[in-house]
């Protein structure tokens, strides 16, 4: 239900945004309140920034649905559009199922997770050994998210966990391909500050896997974010690599972003930003991305 009202909020109208902004606030929004300001007070609220609020609020979820799907509250034609925005993401969710084989393992485990809805952790150098052939994970992943499709009509929206895991094969499709302009379907419509995010860890990947970074900078790296494996010096640059691959799977979920991530980034990617202390809330990354890269959005 979050991701389609954000979907939705450029269509819908005036009366539209300002329905919502009055459910989503409790009454304490004015119809006056110009379109930009009605935007920003939907974004910023606690049914939007709390990933548990929508639980146990059934009646508000149901009065949600009703005001994003109808037609009297978006502009013209713009409904329409949007249900063809979700016509589209089924279309191309049958296609990452059907290539399912050529995608790397790790991503694999990441899509099982997602359909699972195992919470996302701090990955770490030596994980355990996962025992599952790949060939069950892919028929697990199939079976399930053809299940949650034919739940769906064509024109309606993913469920988030089925969405979360489509999401992961378009990121293992970049890293794959060397290029942040590959065409792929976002189905997990991930916030600009996690995208810019996501993007720096595909480049430090990218980097590592051309041994662009001499051995004992990769061992600086390893200090950073797990300082307690105990990897051989020959290995190393190869788990460093699948570390950052699981932290490219897993951060869009992080309530914080550790500060050993952004400092590994700024190793790699050889960034010019001085070191902060402590977490930073998920709020705040948009800060800490640009700290990284050294520009503003």
């Amino acid at each position: 239900m979050k991701r389609m009202l954000l979907s939705r909020l450029d269509a819908l109208n005036n009366k539209g945004l300002h329905l919502v902004a009055k459910l989503l606030t409790g009454g304490a929004v004015n119809f006056e309140t110009a379109r930009k300001k009605m935007k920003e007070v939907i974004k910023q609220s606690r049914f939007l920034r709390d990933q548990n609020c929508d639980q146990d609020q059934t009646e508000i979820l149901m009065l949600l649905y009703h005001l994003i799907n109808s037609p009297q509250n978006f502009r013209e034609n713009c409904l329409a559009l949007a249900n063809s925005t979700f016509q589209s993401h089924h279309s191309a969710a049958i296609q990452v199922l059907n290539g399912l084989e050529d995608l790397p393992t790790e991503a694999l485990l990441a899509m099982r997770r997602k359909l699972s809805g195992v919470p996302a952790s701090i990955p770490c150098l030596l994980k355990k050994k996962y025992n599952r052939r790949r060939d069950s994970v892919i028929h697990y992943i199939r079976n399930t998210s053809e299940k949650m499709l034919s739940e769906t009509g064509g024109g309606e929206e993913l469920q988030e966990p089925l969405a979360k895991s489509l999401a992961i094969a378009g990121l293992s499709v970049m890293q794959t391909s060397g290029s942040l302009n590959s065409s792929v379907t976002d189905f997990s419509q991930f916030s600009p500050e996690i995208k810019v995010l996501q993007n720096e860890i595909l480049k430090a990947i990218w980097l590592l896997g051309k041994k662009k970074l001499k051995l004992q900078e990769v061992q600086t790296l390893q200090l950073l974010l797990d300082p307690n494996a105990n990897v051989p010096k020959g290995s190393l640059r190869t788990a460093m690599n699948k570390l950052l691959t699981e932290y490219l799977f897993e951060c869009s979920e992080f309530n914080t972003i550790p500060k050993p991530l952004t400092e590994a980034l700024a190793i790699i990617n050889r960034s010019s930003c001085k070191s902060r202390s402590g977490c930073h809330p998920k709020e705040q990354i948009e800060e800490e991305v640009e700290c990284i890269l050294g520009f503003k959005f």
